[in-house]
C-alpha cells in the first residue's frame, strides 16, 4: 500500500505539471487562433513569446507544434488518469481484504498476517489493527 500511495502521488503531482504546460500552449494556441482571424495584436504579442517567428509559415508550423503538442498532453492525461482509477480499484480492493482479515480471521491469524505484509512492505509499519 506504500508503494501505492507513493505512486498515487507522483501521478497526481505529473498531472498538475502537465495541466500547466498545456494551459500554456493552450494559450499561444489562442494567440495564433486569434492571429488566423485577424486580430493585429495577437502576432504582435506571439512575437514578443517567440523571437524566432519571421513570416506566417512560421506561425502556421507553429500551429501545428502546438496542435500535436495538445494530443500528447490529451494522451499522457488520459493515461494518467488511466494509473489513477487503476489505484483506487486497486485500493478498494485492498481495503475489503483487510476488513475480511480484521472482521473474520482468528486472532493469531489476523497477527501472522499482519506481520507479514508488513514484512513485505505492503503494509506500513506503522499500522496497528486491534481486535
Amino acid at each position: 500500500m506504500e508503494i501505492g500511495t507513493a505512486l498515487a502521488g507522483e501521478n497526481i503531482q505529473a498531472l498538475r505539471t502537465l495541466n500547466a504546460s498545456c494551459q500554456s500552449v493552450e494559450r499561444l494556441m489562442e494567440l495564433l487562433t486569434k492571429w488566423m482571424n485577424g486580430d493585429p495584436t495577437a502576432l504582435k504579442r506571439i512575437e514578443e513569446q517567440d523571437k524566432t517567428i519571421k513570416t506566417p509559415m512560421d506561425l502556421r508550423a507553429l500551429m501545428l507544434k502546438c496542435s500535436a503538442e495538445l494530443r500528447q498532453y490529451a494522451e499522457l492525461q488520459r493515461a494518467l488518469y488511466e494509473s489513477l482509477s487503476r489505484f483506487e480499484q486497486v485500493t478498494a480492493f485492498q481495503n475489503e481484504v483487510l476488513d475480511v482479515i480484521v472482521n473474520h480471521v482468528s486472532s493469531e491469524d489476523k497477527t501472522r498476517i499482519i506481520n507479514e505484509l508488513k514484512n513485505r512492505r505492503l503494509l506500513r509499519r506503522s499500522v496497528a489493527i486491534s481486535d
